[in-house]
């Protein structure tokens, strides 16, 4: 018998974890909007300025967000220091990776920079390993699928009545839709999540109506900012939906799915290895993926300079150094970063910073494929892998590894954490049988 779960499952609180009331919902709102990048750059865009640089350091909204998260993340921890306690004790890896980006400012030719970015990362995860300390899995996904539909909402407004603040007017990039971020690409970035998150949303509740719509808008602004990655990652995350309810609710459906669409996803793989040009008339893409191959491979020569720490924490593109000027100057394009995730994180962070990334990744795999035994996390599983998936295909051609306010990374450390803690609370809450008290009772010498 399959295991089913209509309603998400439910973390046992400790006493002192009382319901989040409506101001700290309201804060955690706040806070994952600078989390998305949402308004940044606004102030420069109003003033007629334009920039395909993507978060920059200086920009004031962004401090505003970062600076007000901080504080107000650090008064939440400071009344419940029991939360802090626990995120230590479950994310080691993830923490020892906030002092390695710090760390980094010693040896980056722009320290400063560095470390102010490597500041604002910390955060970003403070906010991502909060959220389901504080309110669980469930909880969580349903405030930060709220606070992207409240960003898509303001994007489909702010691009239709003011297209001078959400279309994009640089070359390259031109009737491109940005919405209420700096870039298209952050908002397709966001949509994308917002759309996995939705689905696992309707899965979950009795209303399908207001997830559906969500869908549809995050769907269109992703179309309208030309994300032809984030296109396809839902593409592949809707087909991977209807396949997890197919195995956990088809009941005699399930072979007929699985005799029906393996040959074919069979058929399209041996027709993209033999006919490359069919995926890129597929994606919208040619053969150099829009000129990222040869920035790739200027990437790669670049971080034999520093194989082993890396060039400093996302400074590198914005540094001086000379050797960017010679990058953009050969592909055409001022690169903001190697637009691939594990290369950029080689680039900033050298090998350790990819065998971190590499080993954080692998445990969150590892924590989300535990909750297998849990019939009643069966949801929060299926949505933890596909969201997982996601970013990892995502990193084939975006920098959103191991990054600062980047939702892609954000979602990796929230579910990664949320996973963890939904076994250790079962664990820990599941009533021991006679058996188990036996067992437990027994001398170890036994």
């Amino acid at each position: 018998m399959t295991p089913t779960a209509s309603r998400p499952l439910v973390t046992p609180v400790t006493p002192e974890d009382t319901p989040a009331g409506p101001l700290e919902k309201a804060f955690l709102v706040f806070a994952m909007l600078g989390q998305q990048g949402a308004f940044s750059s606004l102030l420069w865009t109003l003033q007629g300025r334009e920039s395909d640089s993507i978060g920059e350091s200086s920009d004031p909204v962004n401090v505003f967000f970062v600076v007000v998260t901080l504080v107000g993340i650090s008064i939440l921890f400071s009344i419940r220091p029991h939360l802090l306690t626990r995120i230590t004790r479950y994310s080691p890896l993830i923490l020892i990776a906030c002092l390695y980006a710090l760390a980094s400012s010693l040896w980056s030719e722009a320290k400063l920079l560095a470390f102010k970015r490597a500041g604002v990362h910390f955060c970003t995860v403070l906010v991502a390993l909060y959220l389901p300390a504080r309110l669980g899995f469930d909880k969580a996904a349903r405030l930060i699928a709220g606070s992207i539909l409240i960003c898509a909402v303001l994007s489909f407004l702010t691009g239709l009545l003011v297209p001078r603040v959400g279309v994009m007017h640089t070359i390259g990039s031109y009737g491109r839709w940005r919405g209420i971020y700096a870039h298209k690409n952050p908002m397709a970035q966001a949509m994308g999540v917002g759309v996995m998150l939705q689905y696992y949303i309707a899965t979950t509740s009795r209303s399908k109506v207001l997830p559906a719509l969500a869908v549809a808008l995050e769907v269109l602004l992703v179309m309208l900012a030309n994300s032809a990655t984030v296109l396809g990652i839902i593409v592949i995350a809707t087909g991977a939906y209807a396949l997890f309810l197919v195995a956990t609710r088809g009941g005699a459906l399930r072979p007929l799915v699985v005799m029906t669409l393996a040959p074919l996803a069979a058929l399209f793989a041996i027709l993209i290895m033999f006919e490359p040009n069919l995926f890129h008339a597929i994606s919208g893409r040619d053969a150099t993926l829009t000129g990222r191959t040869q920035l790739w491979a200027w990437a790669w020569q670049v971080t034999q300079d520093a194989p082993l720490f890396g060039h400093g924490f996302q400074e590198f593109w914005n540094s001086g150094d000379p050797i960017v000027g010679q990058i953009w100057a050969a592909i055409g394009w001022q690169a903001p970063n190697a637009h691939n995730g594990f290369l950029e994180v080689a680039l900033e962070m050298g090998a350790l910073g990819v065998l971190l990334v590499a080993l954080i990744l692998l445990e969150a795999l590892v924590r989300i494929l535990g909750l297998l035994r849990i019939p009643a996390s069966i949801n929060q599983m299926g949505a933890s892998l596909i969201i997982l998936a996601g970013v990892i295909i995502q990193s084939g051609t975006e920098a959103v590894l191991y990054r600062q306010e980047d939702i892609d990374w954000f979602m990796v450390v929230m579910i990664s954490f949320a996973a963890a803690s939904t076994v250790k609370a079962v664990d820990t809450f599941r009533p021991l049988s006679a058996v188990n008290i036996v067992e437990r009772a027994r001398p170890l010498s036994a």
